[in-house]
């Protein structure tokens, strides 16, 4: 497994801005922007892993970070490991049964230390196809929620939302991961 690339900046990664009504956008530095404004600052964090268990040890160790209410937005072709970065997560959520994608049901709730809700927005037909999932209950019970083909989602994800692609790799099980979220205290 190759080990974590970090860094903080100002701005928000490619093709990722925070969409914060009364703000400045993140790309204005803590010099332009009012006493009143916070800057925007986002950790990247990005890996290759060689196997499906790395994949999912990356999943645990973010897991491991999450707090109640947290989302976490997967974006990757099929087969890119979304769901095993989730069995991680869920792992170190203390979730025991078994991890799958919910393809055709389109959530799976897992119960653990936190209530975690599992979506997977892949045969999703537009907004009114989200909007019927009852996700509300999601946000009522505090739960973390982990969405699998988040583009799917268009704006309904929260500007907070941690980002995490996947990406197939030059090998056959190499996956190259890449973490983007709101650095702590800026949601």
């Amino acid at each position: 497994m190759e080990p974590w690339r970090s860094g903080g900046h100002d701005g928000a990664p490619e093709n990722l801005t925070a969409r914060w009504p009364g703000r400045k956008p993140a790309r204005f530095s803590a010099r332009e922007a009012s006493a009143t404004t916070p800057v925007v600052k986002w950790i990247v964090r990005e890996c290759r892993t060689q196997s499906a268990e790395e994949t999912a040890a990356e999943g645990e160790r973010l897991g491991r970070r999450l707090k109640r209410g947290d989302v976490v937005a997967l974006f990757g072709n099929l087969g890119s490991g979304k769901t095993v970065f989730i069995r991680g997560m869920c792992r170190a959520l203390g979730v025991t049964c078994g991890v799958h994608s919910p393809t055709f049901s389109m959530v799976h709730e897992y119960a653990g230390h936190v209530p975690v809700f599992h979506v997977d927005l892949y045969r999703v037909g537009g907004w009114a196809d989200v909007a019927s999932l009852g996700l509300d209950e999601a946000w009522r019970v505090g739960a973390i929620m982990a969405v699998e083909w988040a583009e799917r989602a268009g704006d309904a994800l929260p500007a907070g939302a941690i980002r995490v692609e996947l990406l197939h790799g030059d090998g056959e099980n190499e996956r190259r991961i890449r973490v983007v979220e709101l650095e702590a205290g800026e949601a």
